[in-house]
């Protein structure tokens, strides 16, 4: 039987699983239904890391996407379904969703059965709609992940580091400390973080270590710096979704004229 990406022990059979959705740049409701329960901080932690341009993916304009739950009962609440009014979000970051929500994954347990999530545009076979054909191919290769959205509104420059992550933020214009700015790179970073539930390591084989957490600093007027030692993930689809987030940052929060990403690409 098949199984759950990087959980070669959890198996499923397609028939219980229903994914029918396109995506488009104008909101429109979709339903997530399980016959398990679904957390409500993990529908809000997804809502708030889409709000913030992390499942934009290589297909809208990060600033343009929007998540908004509609029928949420409290992040302490769990229920078998929740609509979503969803705004520019890519097919391929959402068929990560599953396996992000089931928490059991981690802990070698399906909590989540009968997963359906269906979009109000029905697929018509264009770049912009998956069904549950198609994500199931996605799901045989960790790997493939949404990409970033381009052209960047920024420079980019790498080096390679085995482990950890590293990034440093060149901005457009001096900020003074009083700007704070701090905050809410850190509360991107924070979604980021979110977004790599049950993602892939370096290896593509196997879940990354959880609980990553960045220290945010701002050393200069210019110049904003994140640090995560523990970032174990595969390089480059997490970099893509950084990408998305600072161009987000960028079109929201403070323009940026580079991004230096030291770690895994």
């Amino acid at each position: 039987m098949p199984h759950l990406p990087l959980y070669p022990r959890l198996t499923y059979d397609e028939s219980e699983i229903v994914f029918r959705y396109r995506a488009s740049a104008e909101p429109q409701e979709v339903v997530i239904a399980t016959d398990g329960e679904l957390e409500g901080a993990r529908i809000r932690g997804l809502c708030e890391a889409i709000t913030h341009g992390l499942y934009a993916g290589s297909e809208f304009a990060p600033a343009a996407s929007a998540a908004e739950a509609l029928d949420l009962a409290g992040d302490r609440s769990v229920q078998r379904s929740v609509t979503l009014r969803l705004t520019a979000v890519s097919p391929l970051a959402l068929a990560g969703v599953y396996p992000m929500l089931d928490f059991g994954a981690a802990f070698g347990v399906r909590l989540l059965r009968g997963f359906r999530l269906e979009g109000a545009l029905p697929p018509d076979g264009s770049p912009l709609s998956m069904t549950e054909r198609e994500l199931f191919e996605v799901w045989r290769d960790p790997m493939r992940q949404a990409g970033a959205f381009t052209p960047l509104p920024y420079r980019v420059t790498t080096k390679k580091k085995a482990k950890g992550l590293a990034l440093e933020i060149e901005l457009a214009e001096d900020h003074p400390p009083t700007t704070n700015l701090v905050a809410p790179l850190t509360r991107y970073l924070a979604y980021f973080a979110f977004s790599l539930t049950n993602y892939p390591d370096a290896t593509g084989k196997a879940p990354g270590k959880p609980g990553v957490f960045f220290t945010v600093t701002q050393p200069t007027p210019r110049t904003l710096t994140a640090t995560a030692p523990s970032f174990g993930y595969a390089g480059a689809p997490a970099m893509a979704r950084v990408e998305n987030a600072l161009s987000h940052f960028h079109a929201r929060v403070a323009a940026i004229d580079g991004l230096r990403w030291t770690g895994p690409v």
